[in-house]
Formats: structure tokens, C-alpha cells, sequence
């Protein structure tokens, strides 16, 4: 495991660990009456389960998720003290049969379709964050674009914009 990673469902304590407070509020509060997502929430799942495809979530991940949800249009209005939640829930949903498949299902059918690019776009934003790609993040990022139902050159065009704004200088 990497010094600045911690397992996959632990990493609620390291969310807003600079902000000097946080509360764990209750996981149906994420949740909406037909037990869909909101489409925050379902964002969040997405993220988080982007940042523990290799099972630990690093310092960096943790921090490119929260500055999405404190930056990012769509997260307006959003309670950041479900970060932590967001962990654990999908934590648990992962440790279920079809885990996997089941996180994307859930988010699929909580966000609106004109969010599948946003929800893709922030996905692949986490998984770069680390400055290479992990083969099981690869092999996420095309499970989630198949579930998003993204076609080829949409997904393309989002990964090349992605990795522009990763880019350093000079080149390494």
C-alpha cells in the first residue's frame, strides 16, 4: 500500500481532514424515495469508486474528489460532509455479489443522460489525478463508459481534454 493511501471504505476520516470538523451523517441522506441516488450523490459513488479501483485511495484522489465537489457547477448546493458516507456506502455495495456492476447500475439509473459525459469526465479527472493509470483503472473507466453508454469518440475527446489539463512543464 502506498504511505499515502488507505484502504478502500477507511478513507471517510481523511475527507475534509484540513477543514477541523466533520460529522457522519446517515447514508439515506444521499439516498432519494425510490431509492435512487441524487445525481451528486450518484457522481460521488462514481468518484470514490474510481479512486479505489486498485483498493486504496490516495491522498491525492481523496483531494481531487473534494476539490470536484467544491469547484465543479454540478456540485453546487452539495453537502460535503457526505464524502465520508459516499466511502462507505460504496464500500458495502462493493462487498456484495456484482459489486461492481451494481455501483455503476445504481448510478446509471440515478443520473439524468445528459450527465453520462459529466459523469465520465469526473471520473477520468480522479483517475488521473495519480499521473498513470492503473490497469484496473483502465479496466473501470471502460466499464463505466460502456454503463454510460459514451461512444468511442465522445470518450476520446473527454480523456484527451483530461489529460491536456494534467499535462506539466516541461514534458517529463
Amino acid at each position: 500500500m502506498n504511505d499515502n493511501a488507505v484502504p478502500f471504505g477507511q478513507a471517510g476520516a481523511k475527507y475534509g481532514k484540513n477543514k477541523g470538523h466533520y460529522h457522519r451523517p446517515a447514508r439515506n441522506q444521499a439516498v432519494m424515495n425510490d431509492n435512487s441516488l441524487t445525481h451528486q450523490s450518484a457522481l460521488l459513488y462514481l468518484l470514490v469508486l474510481v479512486a479505489a479501483a486498485d483498493s486504496d485511495m490516495t491522498d491525492r484522489e481523496i483531494e481531487s474528489i473534494e476539490q470536484a465537489v467544491r469547484t465543479a457547477p454540478i456540485f453546487v448546493g452539495f453537502d460535503e460532509t457526505m464524502l465520508a458516507a459516499a466511502d462507505e456506502a460504496v464500500a458495502e455495495i462493493l462487498s456484495e455479489e456484482n459489486g461492481l456492476q451494481s455501483v455503476i447500475d445504481l448510478v446509471r439509473s440515478s443520473l439524468p443522460e445528459p450527465l453520462y459525459d459529466t459523469a465520465y469526465a469526473l471520473s477520468c479527472q480522479v483517475a488521473a489525478v495519480d499521473g498513470q493509470l492503473s490497469q484496473e483503472e483502465l479496466r473501470l473507466l471502460e466499464m463505466i463508459r460502456h454503463g454510460l453508454e459514451i461512444d468511442r469518440l465522445s470518450a476520446a475527446a473527454i480523456e484527451k481534454g483530461v489529460a491536456a489539463l494534467q499535462r506539466t512543464w516541461p514534458i517529463t
